[in-house]
């Protein structure tokens, strides 16, 4: 039993900002050194202000706001450990907030957690084995070892995928990802310990991409897709040379086969453009119905930034989310990841309402949050996560116009390699909970990164120096790891209580358990008697 998403409202009327919305929040000095005093004192507006960046040359500017450049960062958490001593004991008092520093990002506040976690159990450890001057029992040893136990269970919890560990990630999605083959580049940053597929359609949303499958026929038929490919005997004898182009369609690439796929679209099931290998190429379908399903630990979904950014674009793709995603997703075990894609300005498109870039991001990282919402709902886990390439685009343009403009190819809609990259660095960081390696992606050969993408947009040679990919790492590592936000983003509060998609009544849970329990157990008809 499905929720119908047919008569939903989606529109969402954001607060009105308030005159010191998007001023940096006051904090109190603090004598440690390193991160903290500098994301302390960037708050406090203490920091010397940085010389005005160049503006991009040949290219019309998007707007911000009538207000002064902003620069710096704002928190994603409200910095309540710099309330008063009465609220800190409240805060201290939070079950929830544990005895952590609630002044830090989200990301470190888990690994805090963990460590305390940790020290409660080592001396815990210490009292058991030590107290009185007592003989090691095995009755202790057994606590030490559930302690231990679960300890390592806590870390893992708060952790991403670890470092060195193989992780099999499945991409679906756009051009987004077909410009400068996305999957490929995150091969290549992670040292090879990702192992990736994909469904991509060049003009495919969420929705679409079910209908049309993937789309890299004409487009994937390179010698460097052969890197990968296979050579295939037919059962008529004859060998085909296949390259590389990914899954055929969603359900293919999720659980490994799709039987409403068929060589020349015979069954009509899916709209043919032309572009999925399978139904082109009978060899190709026959290959990939060979395969053994993968077992993903992660999924990477993205959209179109502009059907993010609108509420009736944005009922398509909770359509998709609820009636294909989400059912597949609720069976798996892999973590769901919604890429919030990046906001542009282009004269080619149509722009209206979407003309200031902190708005148009904004409004992308609204649906972000929407869909993410909706997907934890639909799965019954809270475990979905969202990439904020967006946002690290848009501390690029707070913090250097001239390198932002390089993030983009010459329609200034798609990104280069330079805006590859930045994807690149904000997808590892919400996938490993952790940057990649300095020593690999921040060097005078950033060209070997795309040395496997089976087709390049941007010129080989037009890509980050050196001295760009730092900088573009660690705006990745401020806006992904450390949780922080651009100043110039909206803050557009959701009510997610006022969305019936969100909210199921446990009736309605326990009712569609019990069709799903049904649906599976054989007919009075079948053989199974």
């Amino acid at each position: 039993m499905y929720i119908s998403l047919r008569n939903l409202n989606l529109i969402v009327q954001p607060p009105a900002p308030q005159k010191d919305e998007f001023l940096p929040k006051q904090v109190k000095s603090t004598k440690k050194m390193g991160f903290m005093t500098r994301f302390k004192k960037e708050a406090k507006g203490t920091t010397p202000a940085a010389a005005e960046p160049t503006p991009a040359v040949q290219r019309k500017e998007p707007l911000l706001d009538s207000q002064p450049e902003p620069r710096g960062w704002t928190n994603v958490e409200p910095t309540t450990s710099y309330k008063s001593q009465e609220q800190q004991a409240s805060i201290i008092d939070d079950p929830e907030a544990g005895d952590c520093d609630v002044s830090l990002p989200p990301y470190y506040r888990e690994r805090q957690k963990a460590k305390l976690l940790w020290d409660k159990i080592v001396v815990g450890v210490m009292w058991l084995l030590g107290c009185g001057g007592g003989a090691i029992t095995a009755t202790k040893l057994a606590i030490w070892a559930a302690g231990l136990v679960a300890v390592v269970a806590t870390v893992a919890l708060t952790a991403g995928a670890p470092l060195g560990r193989d992780a099999n990630v499945a991409f679906i999605g756009n051009s987004y990802l077909f410009v400068n083959d996305i999957p490929r580049l995150m091969e290549a940053v992670t040292g090879g310990h990702m192992h990736q597929d994909s469904c991509i359609h060049g003009s495919g949303s969420l929705l679409n991409i079910l209908k049309t499958g993937n789309g890299m026929y004409n487009k994937w038929q390179s010698s460097k897709a052969m890197v990968g490919g296979v050579e295939w005997t037919s059962q008529d004898g004859t060998t085909d040379y296949l390259y590389d182009m990914g899954a055929c369609s969603v359900p293919q690439l999720l659980t490994g086969t799709d039987n409403l796929l068929s060589y020349g679209n015979a069954d009509g099931h899916y709209v043919s453009d032309g572009g999925n290998p399978c139904l082109v190429n009978d060899n190709y379908l026959d290959y990939h119905n060979s395969k053994k399903a993968t077992k993903w630990d992660f999924v990477v979904m993205v959209d179109q930034s502009k059907r993010m950014a609108f509420d009736e674009s944005r009922e398509e793709a909770l359509m998709a989310l609820n009636y294909t995603y989400g059912p597949i997703l609720k069976k798996k075990s892999a973590v769901p990841i919604i890429v919030q894609p990046h906001a542009f300005y282009s004269e080619q498109v149509n722009m209206t309402g979407l003309e200031n870039l902190g708005t148009f991001t904004s409004k992308i990282y609204e649906g972000a949050k929407i869909y993410r919402t909706f997907l934890n709902k639909k799965i019954r886990r809270r475990k979905t996560r969202i990439a904020p390439v967006g946002n690290a685009f848009l501390a690029v343009y707070e913090q250097d116009r001239q390198l932002w403009s390089k993030l983009f190819l010459d329609d200034s809609i798609h990104p280069s390699a330079y805006g590859s990259y930045l994807y690149a660095m904000v997808i590892h960081a919400t996938i490993y909970k952790a940057m990649p390696s300095k020593a690999r992606v921040i060097n005078n050969d950033v060209a070997n990164l795309f040395a496997n993408s089976r087709k390049m947009h941007s010129d080989v040679t037009d890509v980050p120096t050196k001295k760009e990919a730092r900088i573009l790492w660690k705006i990745a590592r401020k806006v992904a790891l450390w949780g922080r936000e651009p100043r110039s983003l909206k803050k557009m509060k959701v009510d997610y209580e006022d969305y019936e998609y969100a909210d199921e009544t446990q009736e309605e849970m326990e009712a569609e358990e019990e069709d799903e329990y049904y649906a599976d157990q054989p007919d009075a008809d079948d053989d199974a008697y």
